[in-house]
């Protein structure tokens, strides 16, 4: 039996997911929040997967990793929000005397994501940030036309600017507490309302609950097609629109996690990933609420498939390493 050691910086839904998945394939795994070299010494793990939010890793994280390469286990290292910086960590791919210190296999969450570690050699594959999904009571809502929006809002008030619609438009302020009062926001939004700079039918929300209660209403569409949109914050949004059963606004690029069940115009809507609003005020007059995305399908297919491919990927890095510690350039 395989042994997997699941390493996040918090308990992560996403890590518990991986657990699951992994031990329905047979596999023995250990999640942790501390990872350390004796722990890695004296356990017989021969998988140490990293599942990292962002870069740069912690100094910790690095010495363990260099370690479990030292040791001879595989190791893998999953960002979830990868970034065009986040090229400067494999710069060392390009000199093979420091090939051990690189993981064996990286994974991300979006395709476009890829091309930040072009230079990375070793394996790659697209694991797209997995959450978790309830049970909310099912509205059975078809073909219906969509009844106002959703539209998360990231740096400031002013976002809200760039969306057209006739329709009520609920903007997601709540990312913006982090850095103003709650007061503040609200007087700058009725500013922006007297000056006309935003449409009456354009409301500002600031509270869980309020958002709570609007998706637990009438059909939405949910806007998370931005480019701001990480893909942590994402996986959030698909969680609601599966829960709840809204139409969900994605991007090109979001939609190649998972992308055998996205079908724009039926279950979801896509728009190009670089000129998503361009795309959006075009067609936000006439989205219409066709087939709800059913959770038992991305359950039963997607998720199993994605396994079964991180398995065979697990096995291909083990065997490679072994070949590499049997091999006579090994042996002293």
């Amino acid at each position: 039996m395989i042994s997997v050691l699941l390493y996040s910086r918090k308990n992560e839904a996403m890590t518990q997911i991986i657990s699951d998945q992994l031990e329905t394939l047979g596999y023995n795994t250990e999640q942790t929040q501390i990872v350390t070299i004796p722990r890695l010494i004296l356990n017989n793990y021969q998988v140490i997967h990293f599942v990292i939010e962002s870069l740069p890793l912690t100094t910790n994280e690095f010495l363990c990793l260099t370690s479990a390469k030292a040791l001879g286990k595989a190791v893998v290292i999953s960002i979830l929000n990868a970034k065009p910086s986040d090229k400067n960590f494999l710069i060392a791919s390009k000199s093979s005397l420091l090939n051990w210190m690189l993981p064996d296999a990286l994974t991300v969450s979006q395709t476009n994501h890829l091309k930040i570690f072009r230079d990375f050699t070793a394996q790659k594959m697209i694991v797209p940030t997995l959450f978790e999904m309830k049970t909310a009571p099912k509205k059975t809502i078809s073909n219906e036309p969509i009844t106002g929006f959703v539209f998360p809002l990231f740096e400031k008030l002013e976002e809200a600017t760039e969306i057209h619609s006739e329709k009520p438009v609920y903007f997601d302020g709540r990312q913006l507490l982090a850095k103003n009062d709650s007061s503040d926001l609200r007087k700058k939004w009725m500013s922006l309302l007297t000056t006309k700079k935003i449409k009456s039918n354009y409301h500002l929300i600031l509270s869980d609950k309020k958002i709570k209660s609007l998706l637990e209403g009438e059909p939405l569409g949910l806007i998370v097609s931005s480019t701001e949109m990480q893909p942590t914050e994402f996986s959030k949004w698909v969680s609601a629109s599966l829960d709840y059963e809204h139409l969900l606004i994605l991007s090109q690029y979001q939609a190649t996690g998972f992308s055998s069940h996205w079908t724009s115009g039926h279950n979801c809507f896509v728009t190009s990933s670089h000129h998503w609003l361009r795309d959006l005020n075009a067609n936000m007059g006439h989205l219409v609420f066709n087939q709800p995305f059913a959770i038992s399908d991305i359950t039963k297919t997607s998720v199993d498939s994605l396994f079964n491919e991180l398995s065979r990927l697990y096995t291909k890095i083990i065997n490679q390493n072994t070949t590499l510690l049997d091999s006579d350039s090994a042996k002293i």
